[in-house]
């Protein structure tokens, strides 16, 4: 039979053995809740912006019938006029607004997204079409698609310092 010292120390290292269990359990807890809240700030922030973009490139896509017909009539002829009827190759739904003027710059807007986009043909001296393409969004300049981004503005060098 164990002496009450004996016991006393056996129930001690018991506890003890418990505790580290019990605070190794914590421990993995609230890194597992630091994970999430990381992920959930971060993570989800990006895929939002992730959503807004693919919502904003759609305009874009849905306009491209018209660019190409756009540019196939330029190629023909550099000179000519594009009918008005050219916009109606873009399907409305997203699209709220849409016309073409007579040197083939397409104006785009849809008011699901907020978003203006101005593509506008360049006949070059070879004959090949270029696009120029500007726009607005209720989402930030970020949001548009690469080609319709204004650049950055650079910050003066006294500012780094």
């Amino acid at each position: 039979m164990a002496t009450t010292d004996e016991t006393a120390a056996d129930t001690h290292y018991w506890h003890f053995r418990l505790n580290k269990w019990k605070t190794l359990f914590w421990l993995l807890a609230l890194v597992i809740l630091t994970f999430v809240t990381a992920l959930a700030k971060f993570g989800f922030g990006e895929y939002g912006k992730f959503e807004q973009r693919a919502k904003l490139s759609e305009v874009f896509v849905l306009s491209s019938e018209a660019r190409k017909s756009i540019a196939q009539q330029l190629e023909n002829d550099a000179h000519s006029n594009i009918p008005a009827n050219t916009a109606d190759l873009i399907p409305t739904g997203v699209i709220t607004y849409k016309t073409v003027a007579n040197d083939g710059t397409l104006v785009v807007f849809s008011q699901q997204t907020g978003t203006l986009i101005v593509s506008r043909p360049q006949v070059g001296a070879d004959g090949k079409i270029e696009w120029t393409c500007w726009g607005g969004s209720a989402y930030g300049n970020k949001a548009l698609p690469s080609a319709c981004r204004l650049p950055e503005p650079r910050k003066p060098e006294s500012y780094n310092k």
